[in-house]
C-alpha cells in the first residue's frame, strides 16, 4: 500500500500551526516498520495555548451559538461531517489501515460505523437531536 501519512499541524485559534517546540513524532506503519509521515508533537506550552483559545472562543457568547442551534441546523453540521468522511473513505481506510496494521475491510468498515453514528445523532429523539 503506497501511501503516507499527509503532513498535519495542530489547530488551535482558528488556524493551522506548527507546535510551539517545532518537534514532530514519526508514524510508523506497524506491519513494515517503515516511517510513513510524521505528527506534531504537542506540549504543554501547546495546550496552553489552545486552552486559552477555547476560553476566549467560549467567553464571546458563553456558547450560546451553538446552545441556541435547533436540532435541524445541528444535523446539517452532522450531514456535512458524514459526507466529507463518504466522500474520502477510501482514503481514510488506508490510512487507517497502514497508521494501525489492521486489515483494510476492517478500516473501510470503522468508517461505514462512524456514519451510521453520525445518522442516528442526527435523527429527531431521544438517541439525536
Amino acid at each position: 500500500m503506497a501511501i503516507s501519512i499527509p503532513s498535519r499541524q495542530l489547530y488551535i485559534d482558528g488556524e493551522w500551526r506548527e507546535p510551539v517546540l517545532k518537534r514532530r513524532i514519526p508514524v510508523v506503519n506497524p506491519a513494515t516498520e517503515e516511517i510513513i509521515g510524521d505528527i506534531p508533537a504537542a506540549t504543554s506550552e501547546d495546550v496552553e495555548l489552545a486552552v486559552a483559545a477555547a476560553r476566549r472562543a467560549f467567553s464571546k457568547n458563553r456558547g450560546r451559538d451553538w446552545a441556541a442551534l435547533s436540532g435541524a441546523a445541528r444535523g446539517k453540521y452532522l450531514r456535512a461531517i458524514a459526507a466529507k468522511i463518504t466522500e474520502r473513505k477510501p482514503a481514510l481506510a488506508k490510512l487507517e489501515a497502514i497508521d494501525n496494521g489492521k486489515p483494510l475491510d476492517e478500516a473501510a468498515w470503522d468508517r461505514s460505523l462512524v456514519m451510521c453514528i453520525l445518522a442516528k445523532l442526527r435523527q429527531p429523539g431521544p438517541a439525536g437531536w
